[in-house]
């Protein structure tokens, strides 16, 4: 067997130039603080001018803003994961790095994901990087983690609140809702908008058992079934919103007789 330096580093599950050493890539990814990214990477080299071989390889992951790269982002690579090597083997290697925020700052517009080694480069673009989701707030290692307001309302609740990656790179948060808690934004009277949380809510929020799981974004919540998360309901009951679902959208009112929604 030959071993030769590589010519260019390679996604190994996209067409490839293994003569570029600058290849570039549209990862078309949604990321959160903490989320883990994994990769099938390569360091290839041709062989006789058509065979492809996987070559030995330390490599440096470094998060730019493309629009700024002489700034410091407030997003960067974890530094555990931040430098990892390319074996020297018949495939790909499998790695895996996690991006984080230190700094409650704006998110930078055009990230991207620099992979290097010597003079060999991967660009990954086509990242939008958002901020933690409701129920979640950043901890001092800057990934999304419970919110502390959710481990205030009771001793027996141990809320486990966990991001994972979905369908066409999308991310799903979901929190544990054993009984009938309430999660939501609460429009305050002065122009506010803040997340709350209450322990019972026991008139318009939607309890179905074996739906134990709270699946949320950035301004809305679903109570899905633990099992499966495509099984999902709107927490709150009769098209209602807000503080303890008890608040009728825009161009609804509250019909008293019937304590429903309707238009």
């Amino acid at each position: 067997k030959i071993s030769m330096s590589p010519t260019s580093l390679c996604l190994c599950d996209v067409p490839c130039n293994a003569n570029d050493a600058t290849n570039k890539h549209n990862l078309g990814a949604f990321i959160r603080p903490g989320q883990n990214i994994g990769f099938q990477l390569g360091a290839l080299y041709t062989y006789h001018y058509s065979i492809m071989q996987y070559g030995y390889a330390a490599v440096t992951f470094l998060l730019i803003d493309r629009d700024n790269v002489h700034s410091v982002p407030s997003w960067q690579v974890s530094a555990n994961s931040a430098n990892q090597a390319l074996l020297e083997k018949e495939d790909c290697t499998s790695v895996t790095i996690t991006l984080v925020k230190m700094k409650n700052e704006p998110n930078p517009l055009s990230p991207a994901i620099i992979i290097s080694s010597g003079s060999l480069g991967l660009t990954l673009y086509g990242i939008q990087l958002l901020n933690c989701p409701m129920g979640f707030e950043l901890n001092t290692t800057g990934e999304c983690v419970c919110s502390r307001i959710l481990h205030k309302l009771s001793s027996s609740y141990q809320p486990v609140c966990h991001i994972s990656s979905g369908a066409n790179n999308s991310d799903i948060s979901t929190i544990t809702r054993p009984n009938t808690e309430w999660i939501g934004i609460a429009n305050l009277s002065n122009g506010i908008v803040m997340f709350g949380a209450a322990l019972n809510c026991l008139l318009y929020c939607r309890y179905k058992s074996g739906y134990t799981k709270l699946i949320v974004n950035d301004t809305s919540v679903a109570l899905a079934d633990s099992d499966n998360l495509s099984n999902s309901v709107p927490l709150c009951i009769d098209n209602r919103e807000g503080l303890l679902c008890s608040q009728c959208p825009p161009e609804y009112s509250a019909v008293l007789v019937l304590m429903n929604v309707s238009n």
